[in-house]
């Protein structure tokens, strides 16, 4: 049973960032079945800014359009509403964060692990066809809200935690379970759900670490943020040899991708996100090589296999 007192004062807390008024209005649209293919374009337009951006990112190598989209009603046709939202709701969420002091918060290592994870997440969805790739982006894109959420209700306490956990995601989770017998993960859905995020996306976010114990309607997105996690630690771990065994085993299983399909999302996962990260205004740390880390993965369990290979005595 989680901490309701904790929860209460998270989402209660004046310093939680709000959506612009813009991404309340997308959200709320995009669960109408009825509305039409051009209303969210439309909506986008009011908004300069947000209108620049989006088209900017648009005309990024990150969609390789084979010509320039110079309108949001274009880009809405090209790429689809799905998509032209996905686009609006990641600068609206990076734009409700931006400003905010860091203090005892790394920005840095919680944009990487949300920026890896999307992208990834996106990747799976489109490879299995099972989930919405857009929708597995925003999930894996706020898998992690609620760090930032509790991090800005509880200041210090919580910074501890973090402090405690040493950057290890597994770990986090342990720790605020018994310190606080609440997770990031639920908080973060609860925030989803006030935001009216569609049930996939919160489910998303819910389980993004445990997709096992996802609901079945949700399962195959909440696996594909799952999978995105563990692209996340494959390209960020000093020894990335157990997590790319663990992430091949779990896309074999889950979808059928096997060890050329792993090399390949790793691989897309690295450019796309040293495509998006300038666009997005966000600082992400060092650029993943995915080839050198897949080549070091295979020379440590080549390694691990001669050392452990039996050996015959010279006659």
């Amino acid at each position: 049973m989680l901490n309701q007192e904790i929860l209460n004062e998270v989402l209660g807390c004046p310093a939680l960032p709000t959506l612009p008024a813009v991404a309340v209005r997308i959200i709320e649209l995009s669960g109408r079945p009825d509305v039409p293919l051009t209303e969210v374009g439309r909506l986008i337009e009011k908004d300069q800014a947000l209108s620049a951006k989006v088209l900017r990112l648009v005309n990024s190598s990150y969609f390789g359009l084979t010509r320039p989209c110079t309108t949001i009603g274009q880009a809405v046709v090209l790429l689809g509403q799905r998509k032209v939202r996905q686009v609006a709701l990641t600068f609206a969420l990076v734009g409700a964060m931006r400003g905010v002091k860091p203090d005892a918060f790394d920005f840095e290592r919680y944009w990487r692990r949300s920026l890896y994870t999307a992208v990834a997440a996106q990747a799976y969805a489109a490879r299995a066809a099972t989930a919405h790739p857009d929708e597995a982006f925003l999930a894996g894109l706020l898998q992690d809200f609620g760090q930032f959420a509790l991090y800005r209700a509880l200041g210090d306490d919580y910074a501890k935690l973090l402090a405690k956990s040493a950057g290890d995601h597994r770990v986090l989770g342990e720790i605020e379970l018994a310190e606080l017998d609440i997770q990031h993960a639920e908080v973060g859905a609860c925030i989803a759900e006030r935001w009216k995020f569609p049930p996939s996306i919160v489910g998303g976010i819910r389980y993004h670490d445990r997709a096992t114990a996802a609901p079945r309607e949700h399962a195959d997105l909440c696996r594909c943020v799952m999978l995105g996690n563990i692209v996340h630690d494959v390209l960020t771990d000093l020894e990335p040899a157990i997590s790319i065994d663990r992430l091949t085993v779990l896309g074999r299983e889950w979808f059928g991708a096997d060890a050329d399909d792993t090399a390949a999302v790793l691989t897309q996962v690295a450019e796309q996100a040293r495509t998006l990260s300038p666009l997005l205004g966000l600082q992400t740390g060092p650029y993943a090589d995915a080839a050198a880390i897949v080549a070091r993965a295979a020379e440590l369990r080549r390694g691990m296999a001669r050392s452990t290979a039996p050996h015959s005595d010279a006659a």
